[in-house]
């Protein structure tokens, strides 16, 4: 455990500058021996001001003249 420990610790070391550029976004590319980020999620998107007291009336017209 402790070899291990070392030999990441010495990758860390090494490839230190990439790592702080990438994570900079200064960076072009990803090293090879790390692994691949996950994309982050979209940001949810907001209802459009105009629509989001009228949806009742698209999905039920029937039921406007109740409201």
């Amino acid at each position: 455990m402790e070899s291990a420990r070392e030999a990441r610790r010495r990758r860390i070391l090494e490839r230190g500058t990439d790592r702080l550029a990438f994570i900079t976004g200064q960076a072009g590319s990803v090293p090879d021996s790390s692994p691949c980020p996950s994309p982050s999620p979209p940001p949810p998107k907001e209802a459009h001001p105009n629509t989001s007291g009228k949806i009742s009336f698209l999905l039920f017209p029937s039921f406007s003249s109740f409201l």
